[in-house]
Parts: C-alpha cells; structure tokens; sequence
C-alpha cells in the first residue's frame, strides 16, 4: 500500500468512528414531548408494557387507552385526520399523556400537525401468530369466538388445525393479516392497504427507524425497559423496578410448538413480518451497544 493509500484508509476510518459516535450520541438522547404514541401490535407484550405504562402514570402524566385509534384495517384519511384530532383534543395542558391501542402508525405531519413521539414492541412473527392462536382458542372467553369455524376447532392444537390444511380457520388471517406487524408500522398509505408487498416493507422500515424512538422486542424485554428508561424517562423512570414484580399478562401457556413443516409454509406466508422482524433486531442491537453501559 503506497503512502497516499495508507493516509486515505486512514481518513475513512477516522470518518467512520466520528459518524458513529454522533450516531451513538444521538440514539441515546432522552426524548420529550407532551404527546407519546404506542400503536401497540397484538401478542407482543403489549398488555404487559400498557399496565407498565398506565401503573407509571402515577409520576406525572395521563395515560390513555384511545379507542378512536383502535383498527386492525387501514384508516381512511378522513378516520386518520379524525383519530390524530381526537388524540390532540384529549391532550391535558398541565402533564404529558401517553396514548395505547392497536392502530396502525398515524402520519401527524400529513395533516399539519407536529408529531408525536412513537413507540413499539416486536416479537418473533412465528411466536406471535403460535401465541395468538392459543389466546383465541384457549384464552378468550367462549361468548367472544364469533366465528364458527373457530369455535368447532377451538379443541385442536395448532399443528392439528394446520393438518386440515385450508380448513384451519386460523389460514384464512395468515393469508389476510398474516404480516400486520409490516401493515402497523407501514401506516395508512394506499401502500400499506396489504402488508404483504415489497412497497409495504419499504415503508415500513422507513418509519420504523425514522419515525420511532424506540421498537423493543419481546424476546429482549428487560433490555427493552432499560432502553426505554435512557430514552424517554418523562414516561418510563424508574419502570425497570416496577416490572420486577409484574410477569407478562394474558399470555397462553403450555402449548404445543408449530412443528417444521408447517414453520416452512409460514415463512412464505409473513415473509414481511419476519424481515422487518430481523431488520428491527439488527437496530436494536445497536441501539443496545451505544446506550446500555454493560452490554457486549
């Protein structure tokens, strides 16, 4: 290597630590805003991390289970502007409120408001869809299983259903819902209408790094709170002692695993979902080596 060629490598590496370091900087400044947004996604956890939420409140700010956000489906863009209205109006002038439910992300600034701080939790697409399959068929209350197809298999294991094939009731949501994470995060967009396309991963990634000041994962929830701790302690100081004590809420237990083969087919079937899945771990990650002390 000639001496010019040694200066320039040396050039680009010293870059390369400076844009890290300001990276490091910044993924781990505290956050602050009167308004913080969890658009939590089903079987992640998120009953657990809302009565975190609600149970830190208590310190000094509202916390709101805001119906008018609740929808699996796309919003219209006139029920978008109406639910980022309602989510202003109910606002406090004296404290911060944090607002949960299961909504898909709310673009504030399409509609000429500031935008709030967002957040999320993710989990393995396999474990999320096994998880809510067993809450549906073992969890929820007989009177709520509306569908017929449900409440005749409801005594099958999850492998059993999924030997009958597209009689499963549950293949008719892998096939519709199967990669709502991707649609949560894509938002409202004639884009994101199918979780499923390439254009509704693109965005959904976009978002999430842009858009999100922190996605936890569920598999990692005790380095999720600690995050949140570092990055937004106007809602969550202190939450790391007060989940102590606190398992996970509603969550099935002792069921049977999904066997390989029918692993296989899922994977074809939320392909989105788990991408995005990897892509979030990999942020997190760095997010957890820049801002929590005693990490590897």
């Amino acid at each position: 290597m000639s001496l010019v060629q040694h200066v320039l490598a040396l050039l680009v590496l010293g870059l390369r630590v400076c844009i890290t370091q300001v990276w490091n900087e910044e993924a781990c400044q505290s956050r602050h805003g009167p308004v913080l947004v969890y658009n939590k996604i089903p079987k992640t956890g998120s009953t657990t991390l809302s009565t975190l939420l609600q149970r830190s409140s208590r310190h000094g700010f509202k916390a709101v289970c805001n119906q008018s956000m609740h929808q699996y489906n796309a919003f219209t863009e006139q029920q978008e502007r109406e639910a980022i209205k309602d989510i202003l109006t109910t606002k406090p002038t004296d404290r911060p409120v944090a607002h949960h439910q299961h909504s898909r992300w709310l673009d504030f600034e399409k509609h000429g408001y500031n935008k709030p701080l967002y957040l999320n939790l993710m989990r393995d697409p396999v474990a999320r869809h096994t998880s809510r399959y067993y809450f549906l068929t073992q969890t929820l209350p007989k009177r709520h299983r509306h569908s017929q197809p449900l409440r005749r298999q409801s005594h099958l294991t999850i492998n059993e259903c999924f030997d009958l094939s597209d009689e499963c009731w549950y293949s008719s949501y892998l096939n519709t819902l199967g990669n709502l994470m991707t649609a949560y995060f894509c938002g409202n967009h004639l884009d994101c209408r199918n979780g499923s396309t390439h254009a509704a991963l693109e965005r959904a990634k976009h978002n999430l790094r842009n858009e999100y000041t922190l996605v936890g994962l569920n598999e990692r929830y005790h380095d999720t709170l600690r995050l949140l701790e570092v990055l937004l302690p106007d809602y969550f100081e202190g939450v790391v002692a007060r989940a102590a004590s606190m398992p996970h809420q509603r969550e099935s237990k002792g069921y049977e695993p999904l066997a390989e083969h029918h692993r296989l087919k899922w994977r074809l079937l939320i392909a989105n979902d788990i991408k995005l899945y990897r892509y979030t771990s990999e942020l997190f990650q760095e997010r957890v080596k820049a801002c929590l002390s005693d990490s590897e």
